[in-house]
């Protein structure tokens, strides 16, 4: 009976080992976390990660067991939640910018308008695994006056259109409302009243005949660009006689016109009635700063070329380079001057907005002119620490937790923590020290699943 007794004792002390071994799917070893609410690091750690979850958090020491299908080298590396880009426009040429977002860490973006039966479908991919591609978040169609601004936006020119079409959009999927310049301020007003009642954000443009006061009352709750809040310093009365002579579309000469003119009658002692206004009622800021930077370089003769134009689609390039070495006309410099000025004030007044308390999103726009998918999101937020004002830890959270707390998911993402989703960025450099640092990517991990650059297609400036 002792043999007996003997075997058992070995086999169930073996079992009770086995079963101090933490299980999971991935372990990256021995890295340092990013606290991106605090700043604080948590050097050398353990990320145990179970199926799309962070599953366990632990202090790395010789002692620790695993059992896992992969491991990954963290030692000193820096460990951050994955980047959100806020503004994009990618679902159509997405097979072109799904490798440039994830090869930059991008692992959700904020679609500012889309076709919402492809988008679903591009959703479907994702989450079976046949696409490579990020969390997206998208509205439907650009809801717009008459003429629209583009022409593929949902036109409304009476109140009963606009809630007709936030009816439809919701029926078919849109998770927010997108309105832009050109709306009429009864149209307006009656789209976010019916977004409200469907529970669905309203975002975008403030439209021109919209004063920021009444859309701030209305529930707008995120502002892209800075267009036409900038202006509600200015003379109004001035702006809405611009606005009614107006002909033409967003291109249209009326709009250098009207950014000459709120920059000429700016009074800058209305920054605090704007802050106190945005503040109240938590109103959001996507300021977009690298498409004002690329709409310049298309106007700047001396712009050179840039490496990752090879990333881009033919069709792109061909487009961004056509006034390439061409002088410009007098006209064109005279733009290229107003957006500067304007461009400028822009970054005045974000940083008193940061000052006191108002929230900012990373979003770049692309991919507009020179705004690359993916690269450019880390391109915003150096602008926000070396010229806006930021500091790295600040302008890193306009691209985690603050995408995660205005989408209302922050319970599940944004931060490092166990249960959390694990959407991640491996960076060999710290990024609270030089926020250029969230371009040394050595990988990512994507719904739990890790992949090298090489497994993104060795997206990189070589």
């Amino acid at each position: 009976m002792k043999p007996l007794f003997i075997l058992l004792f070995t086999l169930i002390s073996l079992f009770a080992l086995a079963n101090d071994k933490i299980k999971g799917d991935l372990l990256i070893k021995s890295i340092n976390v990013i606290d991106v609410k605090t700043g604080q690091i948590n050097y050398a750690v353990d990320i145990v990660i179970r199926g799309e979850k962070i599953y366990k958090i632990v202090a790395n020491k010789k002692s620790n067991k695993y059992e896992v299908q992969q491991t990954v080298d963290g030692r000193g590396k820096f460990l951050i939640p994955g980047l959100w880009d806020m503004h994009t426009h990618t679902w159509s040429n997405y097979k072109d910018f799904f490798p440039m977002q994830l090869a930059n860490g991008v692992t959700g973006i904020r679609e500012m308008f889309g076709n919402l039966g492809e988008i679903k479908k591009i959703k479907a991919g994702i989450k079976d695994g046949s696409i490579d591609g990020p969390m997206i978040v998208s509205s439907g169609a650009i809801i717009d006056g008459k003429p629209p601004t583009w022409g593929t936006s949902d036109v409304a020119e009476t109140p009963e259109q606009g809630r007709e079409i936030v009816r439809k959009q919701k029926e078919n999927g849109a998770e927010f409302i997108k309105v832009y310049f050109n709306l009429k301020k009864d149209v307006y007003l009656a789209i976010a009243d019916e977004a409200k009642n469907l529970n669905l954000p309203v975002v975008g443009h403030l439209p021109n005949r919209v004063p920021l006061d009444e859309a701030v009352k209305a529930g707008h709750k995120s502002f892209e660009h800075f267009y036409n809040i900038l202006e509600f310093y200015s003379d109004q009365k001035g702006l809405d006689q611009i606005e009614e002579s107006r002909e033409g579309r967003f291109v249209g000469d009326k709009f250098y016109e009207r950014l000459d003119y709120g920059y000429q009658t700016f009074d800058s002692t209305k920054s605090n009635d704007v802050i106190k206004l945005l503040k109240n009622d938590n109103v959001w800021i996507c300021p977009t700063y690298t498409v004002h930077k690329g709409f310049m370089r298309d106007l700047d003769p001396s712009y050179t070329d840039d490496k990752r134009l090879v990333f881009m689609p033919k069709n792109f390039v061909t487009r961004w380079m056509a006034n390439k070495g061409k002088p410009l006309t007098e006209k064109q410099f005279q733009n290229w001057n107003s957006d500067k000025r304007w461009y400028n004030r822009v970054l005045l007044e974000s940083k008193k907005y940061k000052e006191n308390g108002i929230k900012f999103l990373a979003g770049t726009d692309s991919p507009n002119f020179f705004v690359y998918p993916g690269f450019s999101i880390h391109e915003e937020l150096e602008i926000f620490v070396n010229e806006a004002g930021f500091s790295p830890l600040e302008a890193l959270q306009t691209a985690t937790i603050n995408p995660a707390e205005f989408l209302g998911i922050d319970t599940h993402l944004g931060t490092i923590q166990e249960e959390k989703m694990a959407n991640l960025v491996i960076l060999n450099k710290n990024p609270l020290e030089n926020i250029s640092n969230t371009k040394t990517i050595e990988g990512i991990v994507l719904l739990g699943k890790y992949k090298s650059l090489s497994d993104l297609k060795n997206i990189e400036i070589k």
